[in-house]
């Protein structure tokens, strides 16, 4: 088997892929912590906190759902 060399077009073609799904998510979050320390009052540290939270939930309920839709009906409108 023949194998091909992949060029560096082909790398960024790849990466630009999410690049305006990633590029909205980092405004929103910059947005988001510069909201809760100039408006909201937190400190920086209690900003990151939210974020952290949101990212151990996410990590705890996704394989939690993935394993729901797999045993119980796939795609069910709930």
């Amino acid at each position: 088997m023949k194998t091909r060399k992949i060029g560096l077009a082909n790398y960024l073609a790849y990466g630009a892929g999410d690049f305006l799904g990633a590029g909205t998510t980092a405004l929103t979050a910059a947005w988001l912590l510069y909201f809760y320390t100039t408006f909201c009052g937190l400190t920086p540290i209690e900003a990151t906190l939210i974020f952290a939270a949101a990212r151990v939930l996410d990590a705890v309920v996704s394989p939690l759902m993935g394993f729901l839709t797999d045993n119980f009906g796939h795609h069910l409108a709930w």
